[in-house]
């Protein structure tokens, strides 16, 4: 079995809040999102997303054909970790995400040839796992406390906090979301 094609299908993502999650990071309310898909020979696909609401696929999709499709032609797919040793040799010019993206969609296609879920692939640890919200870098603490709060009524089982970076200001988000939510609740933070 070998890799015969690698594209990515680019597809806008419009109407986003603009979202940053850290200082330096784009704000836009536009973006893209792509789906990778990495065929067989034997007409089987895995399949990944690339890109995020500050990374779009565009942004990455050139280093992706450009540089990785190349390599990937060819080669076995099930030789995962041989192709992910090549791909980091590429780092300079290829971005991680692109990278992840691969990789992801070679253990989905793997899934796919093994008629197993991925999971049970790398040794089922656990059978479900916890979703959270995650918060962007907020105007002030009360935007914040009103999110967690929106979050927890609509069922979210915790809140993650992208602070200001600010440390006086953090300590502040934390404690006024940690009040507002109560102790019950699971907050964590991404500083």
């Amino acid at each position: 079995m070998k890799i015969d094609d690698v594209s990515l299908t680019i597809f806008a993502w419009d109407g986003i809040p603009a979202t940053s999650y850290h200082q330096g990071s784009l704000a836009s309310a536009k973006s893209d999102l792509g789906l990778l898909r990495i065929r067989t020979d034997q007409g089987l696909e895995g399949h990944a997303f690339l890109g995020s609401a500050s990374n779009p696929a565009s942004m990455d999709g050139a280093q992706l054909i450009r540089s990785l499709k190349p390599l990937l032609m060819g080669k076995n797919p099930l030789h995962r970790e041989a192709i992910h040793q090549s791909m980091r040799l590429l780092t300079r010019t290829v971005s991680y995400r692109v990278v992840g993206a691969v990789d992801t969609a070679l253990w989905d296609l793997a899934g796919k040839i093994a008629n197993l879920p991925v999971h049970a692939l790398m040794g089922t640890c656990r059978t479900s796992i916890m979703g959270y919200a995650s918060s962007q870098v907020l105007p002030d603490v009360a935007a914040y406390v009103d999110q967690a709060q929106a979050f927890k009524a609509n069922g979210w089982k915790a809140y993650k906090i992208h602070p200001p970076r600010v440390p006086e200001k953090d300590i502040e988000v934390c404690v006024a979301v940690r009040k507002a939510v109560g102790d019950d609740y699971r907050v964590a933070l991404d500083s």
